[in-house]
């Protein structure tokens, strides 16, 4: 719980799911369902800003080959 009070939901969640497959209890479902709202959206920001970066990398790459094929 101490890491959703300083806001790290991810490490939240996880320590979460771990306790209550440990020992399930209403105060952990309770906090649980706080955070996973919060870290399901950073997972979604970062597998954004991840396919961006591939799709940049990806359309560099093509027009790097295509430079040195029309140089060749």
């Amino acid at each position: 719980m101490a890491n959703s009070m300083l806001g790290k939901w991810e490490e939240a969640a996880r320590d979460l799911h771990a306790a209550s497959n440990i020992d399930y209890n209403d105060e952990i479902k309770a906090t649980l369902k706080k955070v996973e709202p919060n870290a399901h959206k950073i997972v979604e920001h970062r597998r954004k800003y991840d396919r961006l970066w591939k799709e940049r990398n990806d359309k560099k790459s093509e027009r790097d080959r295509l430079r040195r094929r029309a140089e060749a």
